[in-house]
């Protein structure tokens, strides 16, 4: 098994390794996980308390700090938290409810999605045929 420095060790660290087969890769990740949190340092899947955003509060048990600036949101525009995003976010589940229902194969496709759908390929300029329907 490969020996790993765990006080200097990143995800990367963790990849592609030579002639190890997935349970052994699972147990030195296993291994690498208890060693981190015993000493306070793993941030692994850490509770965010208040959801995306530039800012984000922690749930860190070993850690009086809780307010962390997030440099990996991808709320790139702060649209999350924007007030007209949510009120059309709760409107659409009112109206639609919260579950997909099923494949747009066997289980038709809500309207709500072919509009959105549409939407999404006008900004991003992907001109397909078929996102001409959403004008029509």
């Amino acid at each position: 098994m490969k020996n790993i420095d765990f006080e200097k060790a990143s995800f990367k660290d963790f990849e592609n390794i030579q002639g190890m087969d997935p349970y052994g890769w699972a147990k030195l990740w296993g291994d690498y996980v208890i060693d981190r949190s015993k000493n306070g340092q793993f941030n692994y899947r850490q509770e965010n308390l208040s959801g995306c955003g530039p800012e984000i509060e922690l749930n860190l048990p070993s850690n009086p700090h809780r307010n962390f600036v997030s440099l990996v949101s991808n709320d790139y525009l702060g649209f999350t938290q924007h007030p007209k995003v949510k009120a059309a976010a709760i409107a659409a589940i009112e109206k639609y409810g919260s579950g997909a229902g099923a494949s747009p194969a066997i289980g038709a496709t809500i309207c709500l999605m072919k509009s959105s759908s549409g939407r999404s390929h006008f900004f991003k300029r992907s001109w397909s045929p078929d996102w001409f329907r959403f004008f029509l």
